[in-house]
């Protein structure tokens, strides 16, 4: 992922501390896949030891684009996020569906085919549509000077 400092330094920040505390290592995994819309992932249930990020909304929920996920109210992002699957204008924020909107802190930049490989994996809808069996992360490090997080996902993606 390409991170967005300049226009979300609270969350990217958050992010990146989290990779540092090795949060996502030992229990991120991805759990909700919706077609077109988004794969989500993080912490669930939030466990994360950061607090919660103000929301930072200053760019369009595109394709490829990683927003920080919150509940409700603003001002809850911390552990998790969604991956965009198409363009998303329901959570592009003020004036549009989502009257608050959701952060855009990075993008995907490589690894797409590993996306589509979860996407193909079987779900069940449980209110949302999640995936039967979590995708857990592994090998997750921060690339600053590139400003870049590698992830990596286990062989059940395939």
């Amino acid at each position: 992922m390409r991170f967005y400092a300049e226009d979300a330094p609270k969350s990217v920040a958050c992010i990146k501390n989290q990779v540092r505390q090795n949060i996502y290592e030992e229990y991120g995994n991805f759990y909700r896949a919706e077609k077109d819309f988004v794969l989500q992932g993080g912490v669930w249930p939030n466990l994360s030891p950061e607090p919660y990020v103000p929301l930072e909304y200053k760019l369009p929920n595109e394709k490829y684009a990683v927003s920080l996920a919150r509940a409700q109210e603003p001002d809850t992002g911390s552990s998790e996020f969604a991956i965009m699957l198409a363009n998303n204008t329901y959570w592009n924020g003020p004036f549009h569906d989502d009257a608050l909107g959701y952060a855009v802190f990075a993008q995907v930049i490589e690894g797409w085919d590993v996306v589509e490989r979860i996407m193909l994996l079987p779900t069940k809808v449980e209110g949302l549509t999640m995936l039967v069996n979590p995708v857990k992360w592994f090998n997750i490090t921060l690339q600053d000077e590139y400003q870049v997080l590698k992830e990596k996902v286990l062989e059940s993606s395939n």
